[in-house]
């Protein structure tokens, strides 16, 4: 740990957010935190219409539902019902 050099950054990316060295995330990336888990629905929606509701609710389960508690996590609001 001698001479370890640390270097300043405007911003860094962890997580899916962009953090500034002044704290003021930009707001579109919450938009981008909501706007991910619609895509992944609209994807879902498209490609699984001619399957049967089981294969549906197991794929919004496995796809969409773990982006939107991960999106609600970092909002601080409870998660949608499923």
């Amino acid at each position: 740990m001698k001479h370890l050099i640390l270097h300043i950054l405007e911003k860094v990316k962890y997580l899916g957010i962009t953090i500034q060295n002044n704290l003021n995330g930009p707001t579109h990336q919450l938009y981008y935190l909501n706007i991910k888990p619609l895509h992944s629905l609209g994807f879902l929606c498209r490609d699984l219409k001619n399957n049967s509701v089981k294969v549906k609710e197991h794929a919004y389960k496995a796809i969409v539902k773990p982006k939107l508690e991960y999106a609600s996590t970092i909002e601080g609001e409870p998660p949608p019902p499923p």
